[in-house]
Formats: structure tokens, sequence, C-alpha cells
């Protein structure tokens, strides 16, 4: 399969929010693509996640900073875990795929930038997306699915040559194959990770 083409170099800035009856929860994360690589960092969680690609094949490394380590996933890894492996999602946040199966509906500007908005219903979620058409990036995604909504909303998008900020370094991290992970089972920052990823056995994840 040859590689997908490469999407705009951007950073921006995040806000999900995610309503489940009258409880909500709202994080704050940074995005930075550029032709092989996406970067995504959560800041007040101190994690980040990585997504790299060489031709077709796609790694991800999950970063923990404050344990200064990380786990890296291969193709195989990512297919176990059940991970999303399309490379144009990781890049565009809202899948070609989910903007196909959607009705493409009106269009404009706002600020200087174009945008174009897509709805619909899918594997019985209602959807709204507009996408900022010029960087090819998502200004909102809001799914509904039964009492929950999530809606993530842009902040701030720049060229990635004018970022005002950028994802903070691990270079010399501690980084583990996902495959080994069962080498270090005792290892408490293994059993954390487990968690906070969702991949502990027996164990509810938030």
């Amino acid at each position: 399969m040859p590689a997908e083409p490469a999407a705009t170099p951007v950073a921006a800035a995040y806000r999900t929010l995610v309503r489940h009856d009258r409880q909500e929860n709202v994080t704050e994360w940074r995005l930075w693509r550029s032709a092989d690589r996406v970067t995504r960092e959560w800041p007040r969680d101190h994690t980040a996640e990585v997504w790299q690609r060489d031709g077709a094949t796609l790694f991800r490394t999950v970063i923990f900073h404050d344990e200064r380590r990380g786990i890296e996933f291969e193709p195989a890894d990512l297919q176990m875990t059940g991970a999303t492996a399309s490379w144009s999602q990781q890049t565009q946040l809202a899948s070609p795929t989910l903007l196909r199966s959607l009705r493409a509906g009106k269009s404009g500007w706002q600020d200087g930038v174009p945008w174009r908005e897509y709805t619909g219903e899918r594997e019985g979620s209602r959807w709204r997306v507009r996408m900022r058409m010029d960087l090819m990036i998502p200004m909102l995604v809001e799914q509904t699915s039964g009492r929950q909504l999530t809606r993530i909303m842009l902040l701030e998008a720049y060229p990635l040559a004018r970022a005002p900020w950028q994802p903070t370094p691990h270079d010399g991290y501690g980084i583990l194959d996902f495959a080994d992970l069962g080498d270090h089972e005792r290892d408490p920052f293994v059993l954390r990770a487990q968690m906070r990823m969702g991949l502990a056995h027996g164990h509810a994840h938030e």
C-alpha cells in the first residue's frame, strides 16, 4: 500500500469536553503535525504520544514526562491493542472515512479562514464536524451518542514554522517496547502506564 500524502505542517491547541448526564470533563491539549510525525501533548497530565510513519508503516510512542519514560508500539502491537492506525486520522483528527460518511453542508469563512461543515449519523452517533479547509484540521467535532456528548474545539492554529510552543523534549527517556512489557510486569511504572492507557487486565480505566 502506498504512503498517504503529507498534510500541511501545523501546530494547534484544542479543548475537549466530555459531558455525560450532568458530569463534565474538560481537557486541553496540543497537536504538532509534520510530514511524517504527529505529536499530541496533554500539559495537565504531563503525557504525550508520538505517531511516526516510515512509508506506510506506523509507530506510536506514549510518553510519560514525570517518569521520563515511554512505551513504543510497533504495527503488530497497534493491531493487538485496537489502536487506530490510520495516518489520515492521526493527521486530520476527523478521519476521511468519517467525513465521507457524513453530508457536506454549509461552508464559509471565519476570521479569514475557509471552513466546511459535515453532519449526519454513523454507527449510532450523531456527528457535526467543521473543518478548516486551508489546513485540513477540525475547528469543531461534536459526537452525540446516547446521553454522552463529546466536543473537540480548536483554540489556536499556526503554520508549524510559526508555532508559539514546542513539544516537551523526551531525549534520553527510557523507552520500552510494548512487546517486552511482560518482562517488566513488576515494574511500578509499567503497572501505572498500563492503567493509564487502559491496558491493564482485570482493571477498569477512566
